[in-house]
Parts: structure tokens; C-alpha cells; sequence
């Protein structure tokens, strides 16, 4: 019996020096978290930006709920990557599970991602924070010898813009690694449908990557779906990703921006990686509405003051503006207000890449 407790005790001691070792090989790499009083029901995308490729160790997210914290911890996730089930800490004054820690361990390419968490209610957000909901990301550079696929590396994949999207804006469904059949397909249909029935869909034509869009659907519940090979491939589903449709002007997730003219100027695109060809949609909000704020999608080396294509808003304070025939490299669209007067000074940026 002292033997058996002997062996427990060293296997506890070497449980913690691992998971110490560990945390020693990782670092963060971007946090919103302040000491400032939150609320809960974050309103603006929780994003980060990497430079290099990375491999993800370790997403937190904070519930402090008013002090009551949650009573278990849910999942947190990257958009259009994965979700992982998180494991619940007490906060401060013993909140229970308000801080969610999740260990996902896998590789990122450069580019700007989403985190997305199972409880939005309960997520912390504040003034300091641009309204982004607590999370903080931890990482390390990717080795060689990283056995971690890499995102987009081959994996089959499908997702749209966003979890939550305004009524009457145009759904777009980015697919990327498939097998390349002529008859591979897509599909957006009510999530209640089974998989063998569908709604709106396309055959990918051969593309391994790339978009299909779909306007005009009404409020509800969604999937967009994958198959391969249709008909040998039959109705078995390779990849969906849930979302909904929402009345403007109804509560939004920290996955989704505010709608239009209720909060902070926002822009972004469609994807943090676009496949070459594939036209890039910049999607503006709540601008002020002057006709000389204007939109610029420019080589992320560029300084401010140096613009590529760009538009005016003419006036709009929500809209969309396209770019054509990008070649592959690092991008970023650029918000800027009431030329001249507002002069170089960027409101609001968004960095994507395009990619072969």
C-alpha cells in the first residue's frame, strides 16, 4: 500500500512539472483582457492576428457573469477551424467556472482568426475591450517537426462569414481542400432538414477551393453542407457549419460585428484566407455616413498613407465594396473617414491574405 502511494505521488509530480514544462514552451499572443468592470454579451468580433505560422496551445475566455460565473464550462472555438471543450477555474471572489480554458493544439497559418464561445451570455466584455469579449490566446512558432496538421493544409472544409448574419446580407459559403470530383457539392439548407434533403446548392465544377453565395434568406436556423461525388458519394455529409439568420438590429454574438447602426465602425471580409480568383467582399458598418469616407484594400507592407484600390462610401454608413483579381500575398482593408479632413487616420482595419 505505501508503494502504491510512493508511485501516485511521483506520477503527481510528474504530471506537474509536464504540464509546467508546457507552459514555459508557450506565450500569449494577444489578449483583450483588462481589470475594468465588465458586463456580459460581448457586441464586436473576438479576433487576433498572427504573423507566422503558429501552433495554438492554449484560448481563455472569462465569464465573471456578475459574480455567479457559470455553472460549468462550455466550448470555445476558431471560427471555420474547430471548437474545443473548455475546462472551468474559478474566477475572482471564487466565481465558479467563470475563466474557460481550452487546449486545442493546433497549427495556423498567418492570417486573422475568430474565437467564438458556447456562452456569448455570459462572456465579459467592456469599454476597454472595444466590446470584444476576455479572451486571451497562447502559442509558439511551428516547428519542422510539428506533426499538428496545418490549417488548410488538406483537410476538407466549409463555413460562411459569420455565425449569426443580418437579414438581406448575401451568405457566403468558403470551401477549401476539397478532392476536386466535378460533382462535389454544396448545399444551405434549414438545420432541421436530414442530411438527404437540401435547399440551395451548387456543384463545385472541380474547384478544390472556393465560394458560393446565397441571397435572400429568410430569418432561422442554417447549415451549409459538403458532399463529395454526387451520386456514388450519396448523402453523406463531409463537412457543415451552423449558423443563423437575424433580424437587423437583434442581439449579436461576439462571432458576429454589431448590426448595422448600432455600434462602433467596423469592416472586414469574408475570410481571413481567400483563394485566388475568388473576389474579396469588404463589408463596411455603422460608418458616419460622410461622402468622402472611403475604403482602401491594400498590401499589408503599406504604410497608411499609401493606399491600393480603393472607393468612397458616398455616403453609406453600411455596404459592401469588391475587389477583383488580387494576386496571392498579405492584405489588409483599411477604414478611413472624411477625406481630406480625416486625413491617413485609419478607423478600422482588417488583415487577410490571398492564397494559391
Amino acid at each position: 500500500m505505501q508503494k502504491i502511494k510512493v508511485i501516485n505521488l511521483f506520477l503527481l509530480i510528474g504530471l506537474i512539472f509536464n504540464s509546467m514544462a508546457l507552459a514555459q514552451q508557450d506565450a500569449q499572443i494577444f489578449s483583450s483582457r483588462n481589470k475594468a468592470t465588465v458586463q456580459n454579451s460581448p457586441r464586436a468580433f473576438a479576433s487576433f492576428t498572427i504573423q507566422q505560422p503558429m501552433l495554438i496551445t492554449r484560448i481563455n475566455t472569462y465569464h465573471w457573469n456578475n459574480g455567479k460565473g457559470t455553472p460549468g464550462p462550455g466550448k470555445i472555438g476558431i471560427q471555420g477551424i474547430g471548437s474545443w471543450q473548455a475546462q472551468g477555474k474559478p474566477g475572482m471572489y471564487n466565481a465558479p467556472n467563470a475563466e474557460w480554458w481550452a487546449y486545442p493544439n493546433v497549427m495556423l497559418n498567418p492570417g486573422t482568426y475568430t474565437v467564438t464561445d458556447s456562452d456569448s451570455i455570459t462572456w465579459s466584455h467592456n469599454m476597454q475591450s472595444g466590446g470584444v469579449g476576455h479572451f486571451s490566446v497562447y502559442g509558439r512558432p511551428a516547428s519542422h517537426n510539428t506533426s499538428t496538421p496545418t490549417s488548410g493544409a488538406g483537410t476538407p472544409s466549409i463555413r460562411v462569414q459569420s455565425q449569426r448574419i443580418a437579414f438581406g446580407e448575401t451568405v457566403i459559403v468558403t470551401y477549401e481542400n476539397l478532392p476536386g470530383n466535378s460533382q462535389d457539392w454544396i448545399s444551405v439548407t434549414s438545420a432541421s432538414k436530414p442530411d438527404n434533403q437540401y435547399g440551395k446548392w451548387t456543384y463545385t465544377k472541380g474547384n478544390k477551393n472556393g465560394t458560393f453565395q446565397v441571397r435572400d434568406l429568410p430569418p432561422g436556423q442554417y447549415q451549409a453542407r459538403l458532399y463529395f461525388n454526387w451520386p456514388s458519394g450519396q448523402f453523406n455529409v463531409q463537412g457543415r457549419y451552423s449558423f443563423e439568420v437575424v433580424e437587423r438590429g437583434s442581439h449579436t454574438s461576439p462571432s458576429m460585428m454589431q448590426a448595422p447602426g448600432t455600434g462602433a465602425p467596423s469592416i472586414r471580409v469574408q475570410s481571413p484566407r481567400i483563394a485566388f480568383g475568388e473576389t474579396v467582399i469588404v463589408t463596411y458598418q455603422n460608418l458616419p455616413g460622410n461622402s468622402q469616407d472611403w475604403i482602401s484594400v491594400t498590401s499589408a507592407s503599406k504604410p497608411d498613407n499609401q493606399y491600393g484600390k480603393w472607393t468612397y462610401t458616398k455616403g453609406n454608413k453600411n455596404g459592401t465594396f469588391q475587389v477583383r483579381d488580387l494576386p496571392p500575398g498579405q492584405y489588409q482593408a483599411r477604414l478611413y473617414f472624411n477625406w481630406p479632413s480625416g486625413q491617413f487616420n485609419v478607423q478600422g482595419r482588417y488583415s487577410f491574405e490571398v492564397v494559391q
